[in-house]
């Protein structure tokens, strides 16, 4: 006789559901505007693990989708002549240098200053003995 396969069973819990369109937009905006995980996972009635599982996109690059979109509505209000929108995006260009522009040695020249003052501190202790390699000769 013939014996047929029997059924899948499936694991139990509950049935693994789709993000919605709108439950995405929702997670880019919390995440632009700062929530933290569990903020946006308790808003959305989903735990932290699903969150994280099933909006890894977004919460990726939800914050920079945003920001593009508030410079486009900038543009946008400056190219039909919002003088104040001119002014605005005049200036964010102007505070925002690329990466290949002093951010570099800034940091270095904190590091620098930060040895240097520590060279000082020890060379000014009257604790070490007057032969130390710290000890400041006047």
């Amino acid at each position: 006789m013939l014996s047929l396969p029997s059924p899948r069973k499936r694991k139990p819990g509950p049935k693994p559901s789709r993000p919605t369109k709108q439950q995405r937009r929702d997670v880019e905006l919390a995440v632009a505007g700062g929530m933290s995980l569990e903020w946006i996972a308790d808003a959305l009635e989903i735990s932290r693990r699903t969150l994280c599982r099933a909006f890894v996109r977004e919460l990726a690059i939800g914050r920079s989708k945003k920001m593009l979109e508030n410079i486009k509505r900038i543009d946008a209000a400056a190219a039909a002549g919002n003088v104040s929108a001119m002014k605005y995006f005049h200036a964010l260009m102007l505070d925002r240098r690329g990466p290949d522009q002093d951010a570099g040695e800034d940091k270095w020249a904190a590091v620098a200053s930060q040895i240097e003052a520590d060279m000082e501190a020890e060379a000014n202790n009257p604790n070490l003995p007057k032969n130390s390699e710290f000890w400041k000769n006047n």
